[in-house]
C-alpha cells in the first residue's frame, strides 16, 4: 500500500510540474499579430497553438534576430519547415517588415476549417538562445478582386475555345 501511495504521489508531483498546454487561439478574432518569444534552447514547442473555424491563411515569419527555423504542425501531424534564406545577418522588430523583407524566415500556410496549428523552433541564430515567431491572418482579398479574377478565368477559358 505505502509503494502505491508513493507512486501516487510522484505521479501528481510530476503532473503538477509539467508545462501547462498550450494556449488556444482563435485566428478568427486575432487582430494583427501574435508575437511568442520563447527562452529555450532548440527544438521546442512554442506556447500557443492557432486554430479556426473557417479555412484561413497564416502569415508565419521570423522576428528580432535573422536565423530562427520552424517546423509547423496542423492537427499534430509535421507538415512543412520554414527555413531562414541566407541574407546578411540582421534584426527586425516589426512583423510586417521582417515579413516582407526577405531576410527572415517567413510562410503562408493554408488552414482548413477547424484545424489546429502549432509551430517547433529547430534553429536560433548561434549566440541566442531564443526563438520568436510572429503570426497573422494574411489578408482576405475584396470581392471585387474575386469578381474580377473570375471574369478573366471565364474570358481565359472562353478565348481558348474559340481558338479549338
Amino acid at each position: 500500500m505505502k509503494k502505491l501511495l508513493s507512486a501516487a504521489a510522484t505521479a501528481v508531483a510530476l503532473f503538477a510540474s509539467a508545462p501547462s498546454s498550450a494556449a488556444l487561439i482563435d485566428l478568427d478574432t486575432l487582430v494583427g499579430w501574435d508575437i511568442q518569444d520563447k527562452f529555450a534552447t532548440a527544438p521546442f514547442f512554442f506556447a500557443n497553438t492557432y486554430t479556426t473555424s473557417v479555412g484561413k491563411t497564416v502569415k508565419v515569419t521570423d522576428l528580432y534576430v535573422w536565423g530562427d527555423e520552424y517546423n509547423y504542425y496542423i492537427n499534430d501531424l509535421y507538415t512543412g519547415t520554414i527555413l531562414a534564406p541566407n541574407p546578411p545577418a540582421s534584426f527586425q522588430a516589426d512583423p510586417d517588415l521582417a515579413y516582407n523583407s526577405g531576410k527572415f524566415a517567413n510562410a503562408l500556410i493554408s488552414l482548413a476549417p477547424g484545424a489546429v496549428l502549432k509551430f517547433e523552433a529547430i534553429t536560433v541564430p548561434a549566440g541566442y538562445p531564443d526563438g520568436t515567431i510572429a503570426v497573422s491572418v494574411a489578408p482576405v482579398p475584396e470581392p471585387g478582386a474575386l469578381a474580377l479574377l473570375g471574369l478573366g478565368l471565364a474570358g481565359l477559358a472562353g478565348s481558348r475555345r474559340r481558338k479549338q
